[in-house]
């Protein structure tokens, strides 16, 4: 049997019950209709809760997508992608920033193109001044090349032959055109003038200077015949120029040491600011010193304030003279050490005891001093001349 549940109503009339009301059911059908109801409640609530995350879906979506596009946009302008539009249509403060993006990826990208044709033109500008330079330099390269020959022609060639007299000389610049300077011709009297000078500074004003110098010592020579008025003359004519050039930055300065010598060895010889000369004698062994003489820079002083003296030395038999600027001697190596008048005439010594004279002593003494700097380039003109007495 069932459990079930019986209810009985009275229905009044008055005070007096006229019928009753019955109503029965089984427990079981109570629960299987309260279950139902259960399950239609968890339906419902369950229908609710998932229309409620669509809805949040669908709103953190609308809100996110337009960031997400921002984001990527603003990827692509960085990768200069300024093609790349921002698509977002909405009436609110993210369309708005996104309308104000795209405004910004126009005017960036209409910059851009403006500046890559200005870049290009630019380049373009650059590249025709460049070529016009590159011309302009090969047409002084060239020049320089030929006054490079010009001034190498100027020296003397191939040695020079005097009564017992040989002399060789070399001079190397270190551009294509310097300032050392060296010659060697006959002056009135029977007699031979040699000298060598080292001009202030490099390049063309020095070569020019250089080439000034060989003119005005061949006239002087033929009015005066004592080195020391000689160069006193000297420094008056560079004086002139150094005046003329006065509002300029370049200014002429050079030392230089002048003999001249008769075909008997008697050396008269002044020297303006210039080292003497190293003599060594192959018979003797021995070094010789030269007397001391007065001579300051020449093109400092004022002529009536400088003053240059002579003195006289004989030549003997079997002596080398080597006349040199201080390219030589200051010439360094790769431990930054100089080689110094010691060095340079420990090699001149060594070149002598190996047999060598003339232009193959002059040639050994470059090459030791060359083989001493170790790959080093030099950082002056070199000049060396020698001046060797033969003996019959």
């Amino acid at each position: 049997k069932e459990e079930c549940i019986d209810v009985k109503v009275p229905v009044m009339i008055g005070d007096n019950v006229s019928s009753y009301i019955r109503f029965g059911t089984t427990l079981r059908y109570l629960n299987e209709e309260l279950f139902k109801n259960i399950i239609i409640s968890a339906l419902i609530v369950l229908f609710l809760i998932g229309v409620g995350i669509w809805f949040s879906w669908v709103f953190a979506k609308s809100f996110s997508m337009p960031i997400l596009k921002l984001k990527d946009a603003a990827v692509e302008f960085g990768n200069k992608n300024f093609d790349y539009k921002v698509e977002i249509i909405t009436n609110d403060e993210l369309g708005l920033l996104a309308r104000t993006f795209d405004e910004m990826r126009k005017n960036i990208k209409e910059y851009s193109e403006h500046l890559e044709e200005l870049v290009a033109q630019r380049t373009r500008e650059l590249q025709e001044a460049y070529e016009k330079l590159k011309e302009k330099d090969r047409i002084i390269q060239m020049e320089l090349d030929f006054a490079s020959k010009i001034q190498k022609g100027i020296m003397p060639n191939g040695g020079y032959k005097w009564n017992d007299f040989v002399i060789f000389g070399y001079s190397q610049p270190m551009e294509k055109i310097g300032g050392d300077f060296f010659d060697i011709f006959p002056v009135p009297g029977g007699k031979l003038l040699f000298y060598v000078a080292d001009v202030s500074g490099h390049g063309i004003p020095a070569a020019l200077v250089t080439t000034m110098l060989k003119i005005s010592l061949l006239n002087i020579s033929f009015e005066k015949q004592d080195p020391g008025e000689i160069i006193e003359k000297l420094n008056e004519r560079i004086r002139i120029i150094n005046t003329d050039m006065k509002d300029q930055v370049i200014a002429n300065y050079l030392t230089i040491f002048t003999g001249i010598v008769d075909k008997e060895g008697n050396m008269m010889f002044s020297s303006g600011g210039h080292h003497k000369p190293v003599i060594y004698n192959q018979f003797t062994k021995e070094f010789k010193e030269l007397p001391d003489t007065e001579g300051a820079i020449v093109g400092i002083l004022e002529p009536d304030l400088y003053m240059c003296s002579s003195s006289s030395f004989k030549l003997e038999d079997g002596d080398k003279m080597f006349l040199y600027t201080d390219g030589i001697t200051e010439r360094r190596n790769l431990s930054n050490k100089e080689l110094e008048l010691d060095g340079l005439k420990m090699i001149i010594v060594d070149g002598i005891e190996r047999g060598l004279s003339g232009k193959k002593l002059l040639t050994y003494v470059l090459s030791k001093v060359d083989e001493f700097a170790e790959g080093v380039p030099p950082k002056d003109d070199y000049t060396l001349l020698l001046v060797e007495k033969i003996k019959h």
